[in-house]
This record gives C-alpha cells, structure tokens and sequence, in this order.
C-alpha cells in the first residue's frame, strides 16, 4: 500500500487536522492510521485507527440503498 508522508503544524489555533484517504484501487482496501511524531514527548489521538474502503468510486449497499459504502475515509488527528 501507499504510505503518506507530510507535516501537519499545530499550534494554539490549529490542535485538530483532518485529513481524506481514498481508496484508488478497484478492491476493498483496508486503512490503518498512525503518527510517527518528531518528537517522542508529543502525543496525538487519531479517528478511527483503521477501516475499510470500498473500490474506486464507491459500492451500493444492498442493505440499505441511501447508505452507500464510500471509497474515502476523514481522519482527525488530535494535538493533545
């Protein structure tokens, strides 16, 4: 799978994130969320830690039509 790389920068005004992953395969694609902090004394809390992605471009649910299975995901991560 891909693994992203970026910086997120908080401070008094900015202590949550959020960020989209989508799933850009034609498969169920499971999702686990993590934070390598540069600094080992800083601690975050991440929403939800893992998942499921439906394919590209979504998948109906044969359960219930008005909720569709999405191929993306928010993930919050906290400052705390």
């Amino acid at each position: 799978g891909k693994q992203l790389k970026g910086v997120l920068t908080f401070n008094d005004s900015a202590k949550s994130h959020t960020i989209t992953i989508t799933n850009d395969e034609r498969s169920w694609e499971k999702y686990y969320a993590h934070i390598l902090p540069s600094n080992v004394e800083q601690s975050f809390r991440i929403s939800p830690l893992r998942g499921h992605l439906a394919p590209r471009g979504g998948a109906s649910n044969a359960c219930d039509a008005s909720k569709p299975y999405s191929d993306s995901a928010h993930v919050t991560i906290e400052f705390i």
